[in-house]
């Protein structure tokens, strides 16, 4: 697999691009603040055709180059239901406290081809076996993503957006979050995985499951 990534914007949203092999199809994952241009650099680069874009939340950090991306790709983009409203009213989710200005440029209209998931679902795109695990907690549409391997030997891979960081859970503190059903979602989604299963978060660094699991014992034992 060709896994490419990088810190998007102000709020260094970590944006992903996935493809089984250069030269094909791709998954975009959380198209964040000023992705634009960089994410179609790493496009041509590999020669990479955008299938889908992925969104693991609907905050705008993570999208908010997803309209944008969806009108000069075509590509369409798929976020939970629960999540939709927040696509076009960015403020919706916040406290009052947060800072307008940091808003300001984003564009509250829907990406033309939006896919809602209304709960979990198994996806093929981009020649990838894609399970899509709703996961309440960080928001009630928060998604993690989760990618068998293409090849023997690699580890699966679970983009987790901001609902489980590398050494930290997700915070619940916004309107619409929950720590009982984050901590709900992470025993019933990552309890399942093997230790080689690799984390990739909304910010800061990828780490294998196995290493969460010494420091967040709620992540469950590895399966056998």
């Amino acid at each position: 697999m060709l896994l490419l990534s990088f810190p998007a914007g102000g709020f260094g949203t970590n944006c992903y691009v996935l493809a089984a092999e250069p030269g094909g199809p791709c998954l975009i994952v959380d198209p964040g603040q000023a992705a634009t241009a960089p994410l179609l650099r790493l496009l041509a680069e590999h020669r990479l055709d955008p299938a889908v874009v992925l969104l693991t939340h609907g905050h705008m950090d993570h999208s908010w180059c997803a309209r944008e991306l969806c009108a000069d790709t075509g590509a369409p983009v798929l976020v939970h239901a629960a999540d939709r409203f927040m696509l076009a009213d960015p403020a919706a989710p916040l406290p009052a406290s947060f800072p307008g200005h940091l808003l300001a440029g984003y564009p509250e209209t829907e990406p033309e081809r939006l896919t809602l998931l209304e709960g979990s679902a198994d996806l093929e795109q981009a020649g990838l076996r894609v399970r899509a695990h709703h996961s309440p907690g960080h928001t009630a549409g928060s998604t993690m993503f989760r990618v068998d391997p293409v090849r023997d030997g690699d580890p699966s891979l679970l983009f987790t957006g901001d609902t489980l960081l590398a050494d930290r859970l997700g915070d619940t503190g916004l309107p619409g979050g929950s720590q009982a059903r984050l901590e709900s979602s992470l025993r019933r989604v990552c309890g399942p995985l093997d230790d080689n299963t690799m984390l990739l978060p909304g910010h800061g660094p990828a780490t294998a499951l196995g290493t969460a699991r010494r420091t967040l014992p709620l992540l469950g034992s590895a399966a056998v």
